[in-house]
């Protein structure tokens, strides 16, 4: 044991946080809970294959033509929103967003290192705060008809993306569905059929993807109809992981619609991420101001991410007045600025805790610098040595030790119970981990070997963090703990 090791076991509480000492809510009321782990700057660019078969092309702020995605992961943009219709129109001008066309684009995504969120519209056209309309193929059909649609379409759309080889992050059941979705079936004022329909998606994402973090999507993160649509699908048996919103409020607003987004979240302890946000693309300088300020309150509130929906377009494509590249130099403007001002933790880098639900101990790195050490679980104390950076890696995350900068390995471990340990940055898969969401809670999947972080219901401070196949069990949830 280091020497830094030792020191820091001076330093414990007399106090020592065991399994159950606090309840989730507590905690939060404590010092607030980490509503991510990571933190994903992205956006929707949906359009660029209409825009592609159009003759666009977008050049860098160097003016060299690169690939749209390219360009977007120069400033440090690593999520992608993808939009899909039910059965869109076969006009070869707008007939675009069919779930072929999307998974083909995933295709992209994935090959640029970035993670895919797969946004359904359910709808044959756009779907969002004031349209939902069922496609024409459902529209006749009775409720019972239409779950089994609902079934059906997810599934098979679901194995499109699986056959593609893309392995979604995030899935948005519905775009904007603040008045629920394929009316009038399943309109939230008959929430009792607007929960079935989207239940049975949510089941058919995990059936496909068991590991995706579902996503509610909501708009204008201050209206009534927020609270009132979770209190009924709540109600109901709802089902989600996540909470994904849309904002387009001016810069001296985003602070408190992003409280709004996060209050409700935490009502049902879940994270939370805006996937849309803009502004108008005549005045760059505002609208990266405006990003700016988004960006900054979603790290400092815990949301898990910002993506901006649309900026790779730009006059004459469409009417769309937010995108944020130059019509005549066909470069990026000041808008995309905004996401290199700020950081992943408000211009530096979010640091949790990672507390094992059942237990109560703490991820901690004890001060180890060795590679090949293993990583310990300890009580509470909120030294360095148990703050982590959950660091987005395309579709996966790396977790790194603040103390000492050694990330936890796998280490290629395949059997249940093996130790999970610390590495300088190797790259390699055993690194990477899946991050799934659980409830309020997250569990870390190890890309390599398949296994889980466990806590092995381990109780002693310094016991040895494991690794375990999936159990679902509570010793493999963690609740992501901002670090004070």
């Amino acid at each position: 044991m280091s020497e830094l090791s030792i020191s820091r076991r001076t330093l414990l509480r007399a106090t020592t946080l065991g399994a159950g000492a606090l309840t989730l809510g507590q905690l939060a009321c404590a010092r607030p809970a980490a509503a991510a782990a990571a933190f994903y700057k992205g956006a929707d660019v949906s359009w660029v294959p209409q825009m592609e078969a159009q003759g666009y092309y977008w050049l860098d702020a160097g003016g060299v033509r690169r690939d749209i995605l390219t360009i977007l992961k120069g400033y440090g943009l690593s999520a992608i929103r993808l939009r899909t219709f039910v059965n869109p129109s076969s006009d070869p001008v707008n007939g675009h967003c069919s779930i072929n066309e999307t998974a083909a684009m995933a295709v992209r995504v994935r090959d640029a290192g970035m993670a895919v969120n797969i946004d359904y519209h359910f709808s044959d056209t756009w779907a969002d705060e004031g349209h939902q309309y069922a496609p024409a193929a459902w529209a006749n059909m009775s409720y019972s008809q239409m779950l089994s649609a609902m079934k059906s379409y997810v599934n098979s759309s679901m194995n499109v993306i699986k056959n593609a080889g893309v392995t979604p992050t995030w899935v948005q059941i519905g775009n904007e569905i603040n008045s629920g979705i394929c009316h009038p079936v399943g309109t939230s004022s008959i929430p009792a059929q607007m929960t079935g329909l989207l239940n049975a998606a949510y089941d058919e994402v995990k059936q496909v993807f068991p590991g995706a973090i579902v996503m509610i999507h909501l708009a204008s993160p201050q209206r009534s109809s927020v609270p009132a649509f979770f209190s009924a699908y709540s109600s109901h048996g709802g089902k989600w992981d996540m909470n994904g919103f849309s904002s387009y409020g001016s810069a001296d607003l985003a602070a408190g619609l992003v409280a709004d987004m996060k209050s409700v979240s935490d009502a049902y302890g879940k994270p939370f991420m805006q996937v849309e946000v803009g502004g108008p693309a005549s005045s760059p300088s505002g609208t990266e101001t405006t990003v700016e300020n988004y960006l900054t309150a979603l790290v400092n509130s815990g949301g898990q991410g910002c993506l901006y929906w649309e900026p790779e377009v730009y006059s004459p494509f469409t009417g769309y007045g937010m995108g944020a590249w130059d019509s005549s130099t066909r470069e990026p403007t000041a808008i995309m600025n905004a996401f290199t001002a700020v950081g992943g933790g408000g211009g530096g880098t979010t640091h949790v805790l990672l507390r094992n639900a059942r237990t109560g101990l703490c991820i901690d790195g004890a001060g180890l610098t060795s590679n090949g050490a293993n990583v310990e679980q300890w009580s509470e104390t909120n030294s360095t040595n148990q703050q982590w950076s959950v660091e987005s890696d395309g579709s996966y995350v790396r977790i790194r030790n603040r103390a000492t900068g050694q990330y936890i390995d796998g280490a290629g471990a395949t059997s249940n119970g093996a130790p999970a340990e610390q590495w300088s940055d190797t790259n390699s898969t055993n690194q990477q981990w899946t991050q799934v969401a659980d409830g309020g809670n997250v569990r870390f999947r190890n890309r390599a070997t398949g296994l889980y972080l466990d806590g092995l219901g381990n109780t002693a401070n310094g016991s040895n963090l494991g690794q375990w196949a999936d159990t679902g069990s509570t010793n493999q949830q963690w609740t992501a703990i901002a670090a004070s």
